[in-house]
């Protein structure tokens, strides 16, 4: 407590006849943490992996603290917003330029706002994130999803400046397929998936999961920066593990349907502890083929948590089908299951 915090409560009991430490307590009431408790696991996540790429974290900055707006071209209606509005979280480099901006999309959002924040993020070419609680509960490898954006960006951003500088070649830009890192001991470090896959192979191995055809996985993208991914993997005869999930990247430097399949996969791998532990059963395949069949007709996006959206933008962007021998481009169904 400040010797101004008291003198101002000691002015106010003066003032209304409170007591002081009523008057200390009122005026307490009257602050509130600059981010919420979800905002602080986020703030938490981002603040470590700016802080290991050299770079810094700042929250609550207005937009136009960060872009110039005077003179950029921009409408009245997106100047007052731009003059009005903050970005929950952004990231510089060590000499305080902004790199990226990360927005949180808890309870309360305005599409029609967080539209407009994205048309203005994309026209001064900041690259934005969009992520949600779902993104904080994903976690593979020893990694939080949301921690792993922030390393896949830098580790695009130095391996583009490698390509401009002549050492690397254009097609080798793909921070997924780096084989070694120096901040991780683990092989392909920024490939989420990674850990996942070789747990499926080691259980496969082991005849703790079914063998042969285990595998489906699709990629949707709306192409404004929206992307979602599901991917199942065939554990018995009859049973599967089924996950999804969804993010909205714009002028981040990778594909957002790629990071979406890779979260998506990457969910799975509780799932599949849980699964070798007896703790699950896993999906029938009735259900889970009507979930995929849905997904690749484009009607139905059911994404982690259980929550479901239907955006008619979207479309299919890539398909592998390995869980019934299929096409990689369409579903077949399992034995038992009538076609759609």
């Amino acid at each position: 407590m400040t010797d101004k915090s008291k003198q101002r409560a000691s002015a106010r009991a003066a003032r209304t006849g409170l007591t002081h430490q009523a008057a200390l307590n009122e005026n307490r009431r009257r602050i509130q943490a600059v981010v919420n408790a979800s905002e602080r696991r986020v703030e938490e996540k981002l603040q470590g992996a700016a802080a290991e790429n050299g770079a810094r974290l700042y929250p609550k900055l207005r937009f136009a603290d960060v872009v110039r707006i005077e003179r950029s071209g921009i409408s009245d209606e997106e100047y007052s917003f731009a003059m009005k509005s903050h970005l929950d979280f952004v990231v510089t480099d060590a000499e305080r330029m902004p790199l990226f901006a990360v927005e949180f999309d808890g309870g309360g959002h305005d599409p029609a706002r967080d539209a407009l924040k994205n048309r203005l993020c994309d026209h001064f070419a900041l690259p934005l994130a969009r992520i949600d609680h779902r993104h904080l509960a994903i976690e593979a490898r020893g990694l939080n999803a949301v921690s792993w954006l922030t390393d896949v960006f830098f580790m695009n951003m130095w391996m583009e400046e490698a390509c401009e500088a002549g050492t690397l070649a254009a097609e080798d830009v793909d921070p997924f397929n780096v084989l070694s890192w120096e901040k991780s001991p683990l092989k392909w470090p920024l490939s989420f998936t990674a850990g996942t896959s070789l747990k499926l192979h080691q259980s496969q191995k082991e005849g703790r999961v079914r063998k042969g055809h285990t595998r489906f996985h699709a990629a949707f993208s709306s192409g404004d920066g929206r992307a979602a991914g599901v991917t199942a993997f065939r554990v018995t005869d009859d049973r599967f593990l089924f996950g999804g999930a969804s993010i909205y990247l714009n002028n981040f430097g990778v594909s957002s349907a790629e990071v979406a399949l890779e979260l998506a996969t990457a969910r799975l791998h509780g799932q599949l502890d849980l699964f070798l532990a007896g703790d699950i059963e896993g999906m029938d395949a009735t259900t889970t083929y009507e979930r995929m069949s849905a997904l690749v007709a484009g009607k139905s996006f059911r994404m982690g948590g259980g929550s479901v959206s239907d955006p008619e933008d979207f479309r299919l962007i890539h398909s592998s089908d390995d869980l019934f021998g299929g096409p990689k481009t369409r579903i077949v169904p399992p034995r038992g299951v009538g076609r759609h």
